[in-house]
């Protein structure tokens, strides 16, 4: 769905002027795509390091970073490497100081080129990455909940000092996202431990106004009159934030019902396998500055999905195979220690 919402911007992006701005006026489903991402991104990796501190006592960081690594690095290095070959022999101008940016995840901290400016999302990962599960180990189970809430009200009063009236590419302007994942993970298992929050949570009129605020804010954030740009800063995106995470976690819950069939539909799990190399890839094939038959759907659409599939079958996959190979270098005894006060047991 976060893939599919990136696209569906950027190839409004390349449609004639007058089309595209009057659909981009109404809602900006770009950036909404990648806070979804966020807020799914802050839900999974705090779901893994607490079942593993709570399988085996501790996180392992090195662990860690090399499954990080041989995840993100691989496909996203060949992407380079082929703009590194496309620079050196004449057709693509990509300035070499947004390529250095983009090989070091800096981009979020500098202007950039559309061939590598959809890095500033992959470096605001691979920032949250480096340092998210030291601050859990430094803070402690008891304490890094509280972290996290912190966050979610200090990064949307940090906006109120950048000029952008929606969001930024620096970590410390979207950790809010983030931190609503993060937070959904923490208290998940006290939200399946109660009875009625779990029946409340089931009901489909709790999807639907989710949804609902999600895209009613996502509506009105682009008209100052009726959304000025410092409700927008301080708490319109951060209620979206929220939102997000209550849709997530509504959609584990209902997983055997409609929305669940729809997700778990094989097309749409396939989409979501490639969706890394998907992201990476979609980028040249959408630039509205360039005019092309390879930058006009639905070519650009097909092109991006062939350089997907590539990525995915000749890059992610065997990166993938070797890290289950290695895997065994970093295993701890599976010792099970019962979880912290604070540090739930992920279910």
């Amino acid at each position: 769905m976060s893939i599919a919402l990136v696209l569906l911007f950027h190839a409004i992006q390349c449609l004639q002027p007058n089309w595209s701005s009057t659909v981009l006026s109404l809602f900006n489903v770009g950036l909404l795509g990648v806070r979804v991402f966020f807020v799914i991104s802050g839900f999974l990796i705090t779901q893994l390091l607490i079942a593993e501190q709570s399988r085996t006592g501790t996180i392992g960081l090195a662990h860690f970073y090399f499954r990080r690594t041989m995840r993100i690095f691989p496909p996203f290095y060949a992407y380079l490497a082929v703009v590194l070959i496309l620079r050196a022999v004449g057709a693509m101008d990509t300035p070499a100081s947004a390529v250095a940016h983009a090989a070091t995840y800096t981009t979020n901290y500098v202007p950039s080129s559309w061939i590598v400016g959809h890095s500033w999302s992959l470096s605001v990962e691979e920032q949250f990455y480096l340092v998210w599960p030291a601050i859990m180990i430094a803070l402690g189970p008891r304490r890094w909940l509280w972290g996290v809430a912190l966050m979610l009200v200090v990064s949307p009063a940090m906006r109120l000092w950048y000029p952008s009236p929606t969001s930024s590419a620096r970590l410390d302007l979207v950790a809010d996202s983030l931190a609503a994942g993060c937070l959904l993970a923490g208290v998940r298992g006290r939200l399946l431990a109660s009875a009625v929050v779990s029946r409340w949570m089931r009901s489909s009129w709790v999807f639907v106004a989710a949804a609902a605020g999600i895209f009613g804010i996502e509506l009105a954030i682009p008209h100052p009159s009726v959304a000025p740009p410092w409700l927008v800063k301080l708490a319109l995106i951060s209620i979206q934030n929220v939102l997000v995470a209550v849709v997530i976690h509504w959609s584990i819950l209902n997983h055997t019902g409609r929305v669940g069939r729809v997700l778990n539909w094989s097309p749409v799990a396939f989409v979501g396998m490639i969706s890394y190399s998907l992201y990476i890839w979609q980028q040249p094939f959408f630039n509205p500055d360039v005019t092309s038959p390879l930058t006009t759907f639905p070519l650009n659409l097909a092109a991006a999905f062939a350089c997907a599939l590539l990525s995915y079958y000749l890059v992610e996959q065997p990166s993938l195979r070797l890290r289950r190979h290695m895997d065994g270098w970093f295993r701890v005894p599976n010792v099970l220690v019962p979880p912290a006060r604070g540090f739930p047991a992920a279910p």
